[in-house]
This record gives structure tokens, C-alpha cells and sequence, in this order.
């Protein structure tokens, strides 16, 4: 009997092990670059090759859908092991001053219902999978699972200047990171 406990174990626990890392977009992190790469062009997705500041690899795809929610990009990005550190879920319009009434201002609220909605459908949609967030508010909400991590922000800006122009911004992210729990960041 003891032998067959211990045959069961062996064999549960790499599905457990694997079960706890968070995954999006069909890759899950700790992910090889080689299984994030071979995933996203099974499913027609062009890539584009970058690195960023710190010298880590970054592959990034242009206008992903998640869980009904729409984005403009979404960036892998692998640690120097080669390893899927952070899945990063971005949609914005960066905004700047105009007047009011022009035609910008169209744009900029389509954008801005797009951001929205996105957060909304996203947060309702991880409420159902990983229950209530550690952390929330009207524009932020965060999971916290082990050393990892979603989170999921919304920011807007719409308002008047001290000159009578509107200052606009509107952005949602959606990141699922892997934390280093011993850092002081943390």
C-alpha cells in the first residue's frame, strides 16, 4: 500500500508543480522561450524580437484578446535563464492637451471605452478564476498567488488645465509577473 502511495505522489507532482504557475495567453510563466514561441505561432501570431533596457529578451504580439478583452500589445518577457518572467497585457492612448470639441476628443473616449472595458472584463474574469483580489480599487486589483503575481491597472485622465485645455490619458495593463519575495521591492 505504502508503495503505491508513494508511485501516486511521484506521479501527481510535477501536475501540481505545474498547476500553480499563473498562465495567459496559452503559456504559463516560467515558461522556455522555445514553448512561448512555439505556442503564439501555432495560433498565427506574428512576433516581434526585442530586448529590453536590462538586456532580457522580449517577444511582443500586436492586438491579443484575452478573456473577451482587447489590448494593443501583449510582451513576454524572459529572464537570462531563458525563462517567462512576465506576460504584460497593454492598451493606452498616451494622450497629451487639446482643445475642447475637436476632433481628437472621439478618439480619445473610443479609446478610453476600450481601456475601460477591458479592466472591467478582465477583473470580473480573474474574480472567477483566482477568487478576490489582495488589493483593489476603481482603477487597480491584484492576485497574489505564491511568488506570483497578476496585476491589473486602469488609468484616466480628463481634465482641464489652468490655460482652458484638456489634459487627456487613458491606459489599462494587465501583468502576470513571477516576484522575488525575499526583495525589498516586495
Amino acid at each position: 500500500m505504502k508503495k503505491i502511495l508513494a508511485a501516486l505522489i511521484v506521479l501527481l507532482m510535477p501536475i501540481f508543480v505545474v498547476a500553480q504557475n499563473l498562465s495567459a495567453y496559452g503559456v504559463s510563466l516560467g515558461d522556455s522561450k522555445y514553448v512561448v514561441e512555439d505556442e503564439l505561432e501555432s495560433k498565427g501570431k506574428k512576433i516581434k524580437y526585442t530586448t529590453n533596457k536590462y538586456g532580457e529578451e522580449i517577444y511582443r504580439v500586436s492586438n491579443p484578446s484575452i478573456g473577451g478583452a482587447n489590448f494593443d500589445s501583449v510582451s513576454f518577457v524572459f529572464n537570462d535563464e531563458n525563462k517567462l518572467r512576465l506576460i504584460s497585457f497593454y492598451a493606452s492612448d498616451p494622450g497629451g492637451t487639446g482643445t475642447p470639441g475637436m476632433p481628437w476628443e472621439a478618439e480619445f473616449k473610443r479609446k478610453a471605452a476600450k481601456c475601460k472595458n477591458a479592466f472591467l472584463t478582465m477583473s470580473q474574469n480573474l474574480v472567477l478564476k483566482y477568487g478576490e483580489p489582495v488589493a483593489y480599487s476603481d482603477s487597480t486589483a491584484m492576485w497574489q498567488i505564491g511568488d506570483q503575481r497578476i496585476t491589473l491597472d486602469y488609468k484616466y485622465v480628463y481634465q482641464y488645465d489652468q490655460y482652458g485645455w484638456i489634459v487627456h490619458e487613458v491606459s489599462v495593463s494587465l501583468d502576470y509577473r513571477i516576484i522575488d519575495l525575499n526583495s525589498a521591492d516586495y
